[in-house]
């Protein structure tokens, strides 16, 4: 993607290791969907970048299926 001069949809910051991490975005009309999947057995701390502007963020506890909105800092 780099010598396309693409940015990738998903970049990450933190954490152990990089493996173990499920990464999915699907474009909707009326926004985009981000699903990020920690698939080791202990909790990680992230900082996330996603490649969209303008839009605001939810995070969803697939455990419990609450949604709530999250903190960010735009670019």
């Amino acid at each position: 993607m780099e010598r396309l001069g693409l940015e990738p949809d998903v970049k990450y910051a933190g954490g152990r290791h990089r493996r173990g991490r499920l990464v999915l975005h699907r474009r909707l009309e009326d926004g985009d969907i981000y699903f990020l999947s920690n698939r080791r057995p202990r909790i990680e701390q992230l900082e996330v970048q996603f490649r969209v502007t303008g839009e605001y963020l939810n995070s969803g506890n697939a455990d419990t299926g609450i949604v709530q909105p999250s903190s960010y800092r735009g670019r």
